[in-house]
């Protein structure tokens, strides 16, 4: 068993942590043996900062909000209340991990008590913005690509120590609020992660821990910063509002059929779709006859909800026609197709319904059947399936909190049939927590002896770039991948990203985005 206590300042807590300790709490190797409650009140914040805060949090008010108080006694019966905390108040719990959920610097000796540590969340860059009160202000209110989120065993100060768990996600520009909302979704799975790993593997995880050492505070702004900072904030908002009026964001499909050229997309040839439609996600078949079929997300930029078609085109990348086949009344997308057992399968994207579901061609290309749901009451995004080996291995984005973007987290399971309804989680999952790298964006493929993964690179914005990741080591108890190229849209200007990339036969498929005036 791991002993752990508890550090709140006051009898309610963010929503975000309540959650965390939840998790914590149903750890069957986990002995809870103290709250310790003890008073904290930090300095009182620049006037204009807070509120610049107040009314960035009343603009981009959040459904489910990460900060919203909850009791601590809903989920622990009692709490022991100190005026001031010491080392031996630590001791005396006798516990091995001690939880900081607050914002009150620890002398070193009570740092140095808990056999393993006192463990704390940080929220911005440790590197930049070390022990900042502000947790991901400045990366937001600078536009920063994407915000780091850590959880720390503390050796000097709140930002100074030992990096048991880090992940990178897509900075919201546009609001401190969204970012740090959507950062601590993220990172509430982290200490449940972190204790697993200390129980499976001992001290010799916090000896394989990056030291970060102890770097100049970050301050909060001036009343006089925050003016000049208020007006870039005001800018972005209203820059927002009018792009919003005036454009919309357009998704299609880029094709060339000249297999020398599967990585030069300034040759590739615009596939046009209707006024008002959208195509996206293309997954490519060679025809036996000659050909491709072009399986699409296809959507109505007035509806706003997804489903999947497929495009009949000859050699040439000519359209003969356009099919609707899967429509389920929610938002589908990513239609990964593969042939298997002499018949053609599809694992589209259907997030919105909390399910990995399994179809099967009837007649293809043109009717399917939902042949079974796959995983249910899981947020989560394209599923890409690999079969190495005789074992299959699903590749597919997943939100455990349920609360924050699918764009962080890359989950690996196993299986011995495709078809089945009980896959293995890999033990070292997520695989990959990096908004640069974890995306799914198209089937794995083969390449010069290597296996190659490409995913999304999505630090700057969702679907900025596609990434080359060359798997290096894939069983049941290890996975590794190396980046080998990242390709981005800087072959024409009016291209702002690309996030799909397939191939089959000569043809090779991506899709990109641009602005278009309403």
């Amino acid at each position: 068993m791991i002993r752990v206590a508890i550090l709140i300042e006051n009898s309610t807590i963010e929503a975000w942590i309540f959650e965390a300790l939840k998790r914590v709490k149903a750890l069957e190797f986990v002995e809870i043996i103290g709250i310790i409650d003890y008073p904290y009140t930090s300095k009182v914040k620049p006037f204009l900062y807070q509120k610049l805060r107040a009314l960035d949090n009343r603009l981009f008010a959040q459904k489910d909000d990460a900060e919203e108080k909850r009791e601590i006694s809903k989920l622990f019966e009692t709490t022991i209340k100190k005026q001031k905390l010491t080392a031996q108040d630590i001791a005396s719990t006798n516990a091995e991990v001690v939880i900081h959920t607050g914002d009150m610097p620890l002398p070193k000796q009570i740092l140095a008590t808990p056999k393993y540590g006192v463990w704390r969340h940080h929220f911005g860059s440790l590197e930049r913005y070390n022990s900042c009160e502000g947790g991901a202000f400045w990366e937001s209110i600078n536009s920063e690509d994407e915000t780091e989120v850590s959880l720390l065993r503390l050796t000097n100060g709140l930002g100074s120590g030992d990096v048991l768990y880090r992940s990178y996600a897509l900075t919201q520009k546009i609001s401190p609020k969204k970012n740090i909302h959507y950062l601590k979704w993220l990172a509430m799975p982290f200490l449940a992660r972190a204790l697993k790993a200390l129980h499976k593997e001992g001290e010799k995880y916090l000896t394989t821990a990056k030291r970060i050492a102890q770097k100049p505070k970050c301050q909060l702004p001036s009343n006089t910063q925050t003016l000049m900072l208020s007006t870039k904030y005001i800018y972005k908002f209203t820059k927002r509002l009018i792009l919003k009026k005036r454009y919309d964001e357009e998704w299609f499909c880029m094709f060339s059929t000249n297999p020398k050229n599967r990585y030069d997309f300034s040759e590739f040839q615009k596939i046009i779709s209707p006024q008002g439609i959208l195509w996206a996600d293309p997954f490519v078949v060679e025809r036996e006859n000659g050909g491709y079929y072009l399986f699409v997300e296809e959507m109505s930029y007035k509806e706003n909800i997804g489903h999947i078609s497929v495009l009949d085109m000859d050699k040439n990348g000519e359209i003969e026609k356009v099919t609707k086949i899967i429509d389920t009344g929610s938002h589908l997308s990513y239609p990964n197709v593969f042939f298997e057992d002499g018949e053609w399968w599809m694992i589209p994207e259907s997030g919105a319904s909390r399910k990995i579901s399994l179809y099967k061609a009837v007649n293809f290309p043109y009717e399917w059947k939902l042949e079974k749901h796959l995983m249910e009451g899981v947020k989560s995004a394209d599923t890409t399936l690999l079969k190495k080996e005789g074992k299959w291995w699903m590749f597919v984005n997943i939100d455990e909190s349920q609360k924050t973007l699918l764009y962080n987290e890359l989950y690996l399971f196993s299986s011995d049939d495709f078809r089945s309804s009980e896959w293995k989680p890999h033990p070292l999952n997520p695989i990959v927590s990096d908004v640069k790298y974890s995306r799914p964006a198209g089937k794995i493929y083969e390449e010069n002896g290597k296996l190659i993964r490409p995913s999304q690179y999505s630090a700057v914005r969702y679907g900025y770039a596609l990434v080359l990741n060359e798997i290096v080591t894939l069983n049941q108890s290890e996975y590794k991948e190396r980046v080998i190229e990242i390709k981005k849209p800087t072959w024409d200007p009016k291209i702002g990203g690309l996030h799909t990339y397939n191939r089959a036969g000569d043809m090779t498929v991506i899709d990109a985005w641009g602005l278009r005036k309403k």
